[in-house]
Order: structure tokens, then sequence, then C-alpha cells
């Protein structure tokens, strides 16, 4: 049987999730007992069990997967590790959603395995770095089922991008995203890179194309894994080939799977992006609905109506809103009252830019 994750990697999933789960636990590695060590009382101990059952599909077998039983975080990486490399068992993600609680998701471990084989092939990566979080499916994919074949494999925060340049060799493979990149901006000639998550300005791989850099944008889900590719510099997406296209979407092994994207098909295996149907953006990694954003504004007291646009600002996409005020409102008494009222917004839905007036907008403020 194939081991699908050795304990190296495992761990770093393990720690992602422990971190995610209980967050004064950040950077502090999951080993010892529970309580004296760790500090998890029987609340967090569920939340955290509940989450590992969840991601390794631990509740579908022996009662010995039970994680509540063992007292040690050595006795739950043995229980973890064995459903991890279980092939009968399927991996657990969360999805980012528009809005809301993310919904839970669920792929075999023969799905994710077929799409590991597929881009190491493909790219011919001799090694890799990953800037993305493991426990997403995008990080997960790359940089621990891929990075698990190769003889290199690292794993950087965001913040340790100044690291690339000494890290990164001839022949690996970059995983970052466009907000990434964005701050990255720097030259890795003979690289191979990857972004994901959301569209990616051509301006920047252009740049990064000029000193040396070959990248690709890979579109899909959570729900989906990777659909298709787009080298930079191309103008249309290609199947990956164990997709087609269907009415809706797409189809994968007799699954139907609907898309929020508008898409102009050019054959039945290439297309290009027009747009999304729902007027969803991302913002650092995030899902947003513009229209929730707006119906969120429009709760503000004082507001007659509302528009909100997405702008570019020096880290990626952030949210500029333009209020229109009900006539009997004085501008000066809602621009001092506004601060406190954005306030009681999820951060990811607070506008960064704005402007007042009792004027409908007629044009582009940004």
């Amino acid at each position: 049987m194939e081991e699908i994750l050795d304990f190296s990697r495992l761990e770093i999933l393990v720690n992602e999730v422990f971190w995610k789960t209980i967050p004064s636990s950040r950077n502090v590695a999951f080993k010892g007992n529970l309580a004296n060590d760790l500090g998890i009382d029987s609340l967090d101990a569920l939340d955290l069990a509940s989450e590992f059952h969840f991601r390794f599909d631990m509740l579908s077998g022996a009662k010995e997967a039970y994680l509540l039983q063992y007292k040690t975080a050595e006795l739950w990486m043995e229980q973890i590790y064995m459903a991890a490399n279980d092939p009968t068992k399927r991996f657990g993600f969360f999805s980012s959603g528009s809005m809301g609680k993310p919904k839970e998701i669920w792929h075999s471990k023969e799905m994710l395995l077929k799409e590991r084989d597929f881009w190491l092939e493909f790219t011919g990566a001799k090694g890799v770095i990953c800037l993305a979080p493991v426990i997403h499916i995008y990080g997960f994919i790359w940089g621990l089922l891929i990075g698990s074949k190769l003889k290199r494999a690292q794993f950087l925060k965001i913040n340790q991008w100044h690291q690339l340049a000494e890290r990164a060799d001839a022949g690996d493979l970059i995983i970052g995203h466009p907000s990434a990149w964005q701050q990255i901006r720097a030259p890795f000639p003979h690289r191979l890179a990857l972004s994901s998550t959301a569209p990616i300005e051509r301006e920047l791989t252009d740049q990064l194309q000029k000193e040396g850099v070959k990248g690709l944008n890979v579109y899909g889900s959570t729900e989906t894994g990777a659909i298709a590719w787009q080298a930079w510099g191309e103008d249309y997406f290609q199947l990956l080939p164990y997709w087609k296209r269907n009415k809706k979407g797409f189809t994968r092994s007799s699954l139907d799977f609907e898309i929020p994207d508008q898409l102009k098909w050019i054959n039945e295996k290439q297309f290009q992006i027009i747009g999304r149907k729902d007027a969803v953006i991302q913002i650092g990694g995030q899902n947003v609905s513009l229209a929730e954003v707006r119906n969120q504004l429009k709760k503000i007291s004082g507001v007659q109506e509302v528009w909100v646009q997405p702008f570019y600002g020096n880290l990626g996409l952030r949210l500029y809103s333009y209020f229109q005020l009900k006539p009997a409102l004085e501008k000066d008494e809602f621009e001092r009252n506004l601060p406190n009222a954005l306030k009681k917004l999820p951060t990811i839905l607070r506008p960064r830019k704005w402007d007042i007036s009792h004027a409908p907008m007629n044009k582009l403020k940004i």
C-alpha cells in the first residue's frame, strides 16, 4: 500500500489544523500530553478531535480511531497517520464560501492522487516551495501530496518570501497566489511559479516572465480540485485530461459541477473566463459577494443607496463604496459615525475607501 503522507508531512498538516482550531497554541508543536504539556482543556479537546475526525474521515471505521480516548498527541498522531494512509478513507476540506459558514467538502484519495500524478508529470518539477496553507486543498495537493514525491519540499509563510531567492533551486515549483506574487515581485529565473485562488494581473505576470519566471494559473475550487490550467501570457485555459464541459459547467467521472463563472468556449477543451455570474471577487484569498457587501452597507443608518466596487491596493483587491445619504442627514454627522458602523461588519466586508454625497453616483470614482 502506498504511503500517501509520511509522518514529517503529516506533522505539517496536523500543526496547521491545531493552530487553526486553538489559535492560542499557534507555533506550539502538537506534542506531549494534551492537558499537561499543551494546556488543552476538555472543550478544546472536543473541538480539535472533531476537526481531525472530519479532515481524516476517522469516524467511518474502527472505534480505536475515536481520538478523545487518548491523552497524548503522539497517540492521536498514530491514529491520524493510519487514517491518512488508508486508501478507503477520504480527506475533508472546508470551502471558503462566498459568505457565511464554509461548507464541508470530501474528496476521495483516488481523486486527489490522480491530480497529484498529473501535475508531477506535467510540470516535471524537481522540488516544491509552498507559500500556501496546507489545510486548504491548494496547499494540500501541491505542497503535501506533490511535495511528498519530490526530493525537495519546503514550506514557508508568506512573510518569509524574502528567503525564496536563497532557497529556490532550478527546477523548483513555487506555489503562491495573486496576493503573494503582488508582495514578492522578485525574479526567480528558471523556476516554475504556480498561482491559484483568484485571477492574477497580466501586468504582473508579464513582468515576472521578463525576469525568467515561467508561470501557470490554475482554475478550480475546493469542491472540484483543479479543472484547468493556463500558462502565463496565454489567453485560454486548458482542461485537465479527465475533465469535460457540460451545459452548466464541468463533468468529472460522471459528477457534474455547476460553476459561478461565465465562460467563452473556444473548443471542447479550451475556454476563456468572461466574468462571475454572481459578482464574487477574492480578497485576501476569500470569496466576497459584492451584492452581499452592498446589502450590509445599506443597513447603516442614514444610507439611501450604496455602490460597491473593487479596486487594486498595494496588497491586492480591496473594496470601495459610494454612499448616497438620505436628504435629512448631515454629511459630517454620517462621516463621523461611519468608522464605528463599519467595525460591526466582518473585516473582509469593510470598504477601505469611500465617498459620501446626497447625490447618486454617476461615474467610477476610483
